[in-house]
């Protein structure tokens, strides 16, 4: 194990890693952790620059700071396939919808031509457990597109901080000369 102390609190970078990858695999409701594993990379990339009185050399920082460089690369294409993955989910419950619309609109006819038509109570009685377990259907297709939908919406937040993480590592190496 390897620790790096870089103007701040000591860090064990194969713990974080181990942290960073454990985020990525918990459910959408884990993700608070995930934002703060994204805040802490963010506060330890600076590079350090050597100090006289034998501080951390330039090296030490650069590696450093390659290796949160990747870590937040990773992070990134990780969080960019949870979020492709999420918004597959939103089109998915999206068509749902519309197929649960269709089924309610085909069962509330039937009921009403069955209303006007005055059938008998056996028609009459089949037709509203059609309708119902229609609206039901649709209540089921509302209730996973409220799902699909906040679960976009929490992958493209980790998504953007990832993006402003990376952002902010590879700025931060440019300074030193080390990314591109």
């Amino acid at each position: 194990m390897s620790v790096v102390r870089i103007d701040g609190p000591q860090i064990d970078d194969e713990a974080l890693f181990r942290d960073i990858q454990g985020s990525v695999n918990h459910e959408a409701e884990d993700r608070p952790s995930l934002e703060a594993l994204l805040k802490l990379t963010a506060q330890t990339v600076e590079p350090t620059m050597p100090t006289s009185g034998g501080g951390p050399s330039p090296i030490d920082g650069i590696e450093r700071g390659a290796r949160d460089l990747r870590l937040a690369t990773k992070m990134l294409e990780q969080t960019s396939e949870v979020l492709v993955s999420a918004e597959h989910g939103l089109e998915n419950a999206y068509q749902a919808l519309r197929d649960a619309q269709i089924e309610v609109d085909f069962a509330s006819h039937a009921l009403a031509n069955t209303l006007v038509a005055r059938l008998g109570a056996d028609d009459l009685n089949a037709a509203f457990v059609e309708s119902t377990a229609a609206l039901s259907r649709l209540q089921q297709a509302v209730d996973d597109l409220k799902f699909s939908q906040a679960w976009c919406q929490s992958a493209y937040a980790s998504y953007a901080k990832s993006v402003t993480s990376e952002s902010t590592l590879r700025d931060a190496l440019r300074k030193v000369g080390v990314a591109n």
